[in-house]
């Protein structure tokens, strides 16, 4: 198998490593002449034959030559170290360090969320500001090079692929436990082995998009020099969708074309090699009313085949194929639907997996061909006959059979889908770890068997409460420790209580027991118990909370510390020969001490590396909590496959579920009618108040306009007869009372109808009749 050439720092890398192993070779040949010589005159080989012989033994081995210097492998054979190690100890991260980064890196990459360059530096500078201190920067420009270089076994740049986060978190074990579960008790006959379903009465149906201007890429041909050669097509983005359905014998049934329309053509009847059924939707997509069609069409194209038996058919979990009419006719003619996990095709979906990816590809070529030939473009007059010649391309008897086999459904294979498939979903899984189990002492293991029997309890305590369960029947039973504590090794210890018959000291401690149990005077506040609660108040309650933790939580802050550099601290000294039997014992112990203190500063640093990746892992996993708290927090859905597992739809918990969303959906139609009849009528209402309330004030506009009028002629008349000393004939006209406006009956029953909210000032506008009233007698003065 080829492999892409070298990069010149991964060939230097190349060429130190065998040149360190020839020179590995050279020193343990030196070695061996110094006991068994094997030179003229029984001397020992000098170091320039030695290097000669092992340059010679690689060129015929390998055809390479590789130079030595003897002037090297005389320091080597003195005891000097190799460049290599040398600038080993320079680096920023031991070897500990860079296996834990590279395995997050790894792990990250196997729940599809990989790390790109700059992510991997910056968690590389996270590891090593915490062991270094916070005035690090950062690492240099080409250190990921050559960390990737070096650890190129491990690591290997490459492009990413999207994946939706719903994907990735579809296809769990959980999921695949229930899909393959419900498949095989559904193949089974349910319980009733006389209603087994054999391997040739299984299908799987799926859409797909085709869109009549837009192909595949291909690899075609341009000028020298060129990278990229533009390829022209209609580009008509129009969607026409394809419902094909696979038996697993290998056979396919008739298709089922629909267009985007608003009503069927008669131009649309053209050669039909497939004698596809036909159908339109005003999007173009399948619907409730399809589906019902499309199950009747797979009933009469299946039925003679069956001759009674039961058929399974395997589809998505898309809303038209469990509606009312859809599931009424399987369960009547002996159909069994079986529903996907949601957003989980891409893995379980046989069409998916092997033949819809192939029939893309032969439908761009037989496109351009017939456009090529006919000098026409593909339209929905011309289209079914096209796609025909791509279809018979793709859907082989030897592609439709790899289908059900690659998803494991024929033969029955749970395992077709392996767990690295899987991997994706432990971003969203939970899994409990408690590192260095098989190291634990009795009251490491002891102290965390208390805090999840805590958890355990009051968790059960809840879910009791809730299930209105009586007082009687919360006594809390004795729960098996969690997996990853059962079979563990006790440590041996002095003293082991007997505990036949006698409460957990869990029980005992948390004050569980009932007053009349016969060991209750035992369950008085104990420091464990106050030690628990004492807990539910500090940054680790969710060590005994039963709740799942928020992203509000305050969670312990990662506290590092600066690890220092391993250096031989004694080296000159122990270098002297010891002059006493003492000496020597104080010298090897000096040794011993140094290679535990090594040892211990190296798995600090690596339980540091780890806690600061852990740190890291769990700030974005708390933001991407965060984000779905606030999306549950939203309304909630009311569809039937809102959960997303698999199902099987013609059970009769399901149907009578879809036969209560049905009578429920036409309750809030009509209701949707009454609201729609109520809003209305108060628009009529309103329409006609307003009418009413116009004409009302200008009745009241014309009556002050008449009031003026006549105060006008009084002013005159008291201006007369101020200047003849006498007074008035008549006295000041009244301001009349201004009419009321009619009370807005659509306002009135609030409950009954729909009302219409608008600007009360704007709708009603300014009435000058109610206007505060001018006081009559101001500026009036008394004739004498």
């Amino acid at each position: 198998m080829t492999r892409n050439a070298y990069s010149e720092l991964r060939k230097a890398q190349v060429e130190v490593k065998i040149r360190n192993q020839l020179q590995d070779k050279a020193v343990e040949l030196w070695k061996q002449e110094q006991q068994t010589p094997t030179g003229k005159g029984n001397k020992p080989l000098g170091l320039r034959t030695i290097c000669d012989t092992i340059i010679s033994s690689h060129l015929q081995q390998t055809g390479k030559y590789v130079p030595l210097s003897y002037s090297t492998l005389a320091k080597h054979v003195n005891g000097g170290r190799r460049l290599a190690d040398f600038n080993a100890e320079k680096s920023w991260l031991t070897d500990g360090e860079a296996t834990v980064l590279i395995d997050y890196a790894l792990e990250m990459a196997g729940r599809n969320f990989p790390f790109s360059r700059r992510r991997l530096k910056e968690h590389a500078d996270e590891i090593i500001r915490a062991k270094l201190g916070g005035n690090f920067a950062s690492v240099g420009e080409n250190w990921i090079d050559r960390f990737t270089t070096k650890h190129h076994d491990r690591l290997k740049p490459c492009w990413s692929s999207s994946l939706d986060d719903s994907r990735g978190r579809a296809v769990n074990p959980n999921n695949h436990k229930l899909f393959y579960k419900l498949f095989k008790n559904a193949k089974d006959g349910c319980g009733n082995p006389d209603d087994a379903v054999p391997d040739d009465l299984v299908y799987g149906a799926d859409e797909t998009g085709v869109q009549k201007g837009i192909g595949v890429k291909e690899r075609v041909f341009g000028p020298a020099g060129a990278k990229v050669q533009h390829q022209q097509r209609s580009g008509d983005r129009e969607n026409i969708t394809v419902l094909p359905t696979i038996c697993a014998d290998g056979t396919y049934l008739a298709p089922v074309t629909i267009y985007k329309g608003d009503g069927f053509q008669v131009k649309w009847c053209q050669e039909n090699p497939l004698n596809s059924s036909l159908g339109y939707s005003k999007k173009g997509y399948t619907d409730g009313e399809i589906g019902v069609a499309w199950i009747q069409n797979f009933d009469k194209q299946t039925k003679a085949k069956a001759n009674g038996r039961y058929r399974l058919l395997v589809v998505d979990g898309h809303n038209s194929h469990y509606t009312r009419g859809f599931l009424e006719h399987a369960r009547t003619n002996k159909i069994r639907v079986l529903c996907y996990p949601s957003h989980s095709t891409h893995v379980y979906q046989g069409l998916d997996v092997v033949i819809f990816g192939v029939l893309k590809r032969y439908w761009s070529e037989e496109r351009d061909k017939f456009e090529r030939d006919t000098k026409t473009k593909v339209s929905k007059e011309n289209f079914l006959r096209v796609y025909a010649a791509a279809h018979v391309r793709a859907f082989t008897p030897e592609n439709i059979k790899a289908a059900f086999r690659k998803t494991g459904l024929v033969p029955f294979n749970p395992s077709a889908v392996t767990p690295e498939m899987m991997a994706p979903s432990r971003e969203t899984s939970s899994q409990g770890v408690m590192p260095l189990a098989d190291q634990q002492t009795s009251p490491v293991r002891a102290v965390s068997q208390l805090l999840w029997e805590h958890a355990a309890c009051k968790r059960k305590a809840s879910e009791t409460e809730e299930l209105g369960d009586s007082p009687a029947s919360k006594t809390p039973r004795t729960s098996q420790p969690p997996p990853h504590q059962q079979r563990l090794p006790q440590t041996p210890s002095r003293h082991r209580p007997e505990t036949n018959g006698t409460p957990s000291l869990f029980l005992r401690s948390t004050g569980m027991l009932h007053a009349t149990h016969p060991v209750y005077d035992l369950c008085t506040p104990s420091p464990v118990r106050r030690a628990l609660f004492g807990l539910t108040s500090s940054s680790a309650s969710f060590l005994v909370s039963p709740s799942p933790i928020a992203s509000s939580s305050r969670l312990p802050v990662l506290v590092t510390s600066v690890i220092s550099p391993s250096k031989p601290q004694y080296a000159a000294l122990l270098q002297e020969p010891p002059r006493t039997l003492r000496e020597e014992q104080l010298m090897n112990a000096l040794r011993d001490a140094e290679i535990k203190n090594h040892t211990l500063k190296e798995n600090n640093r690596v339980l540091q590396a780890q806690a600061v990746l852990q740190d890291l892992y769990v700030g974005s996993v708390r933001a991407e909590l965060q984000a779905q708290e606030e999306k549950k927090s939203k309304k909630k859905s009311r569809k039937l496959n809102a959960d997303g597992l698999p199902k099987l739809l013609d059970c009769d918990e399901f149907f009578q579920r879809v036969v209560d969303d049905d009578e429920r959906r036409k309750l809030d139609e009509a209701e949707k009618v009454r609201k729609r009849a109520a809003r209305g009528a108060a628009t009529e209402s309103r329409k006609k108040w307003i009418e009413e309330d116009e004409k009302r004030k200008q009745r009241n506009n014309d009556m002050m306009q008449e009031w003026e009028k006549a105060v006008k002629e009084w002013e005159t008349e008291r201006e007369r007869a101020k200047t003849l000393h006498q007074r008035p004939r008549w006295n000041k006209p009244p301001r009349p009372k201004a009419e009321p406006a009619k009370p807005k009956t659509w306002l009135k029953n609030a409950a009954n109808q729909i009302t219409i909210a608008e600007d009360a000032e704007g709708e009603d506008g300014d009435d000058p009749m109610e206007d505060e009233e001018e006081d009559n007698s101001g500026g009036e003065e008394d004739d004498e």
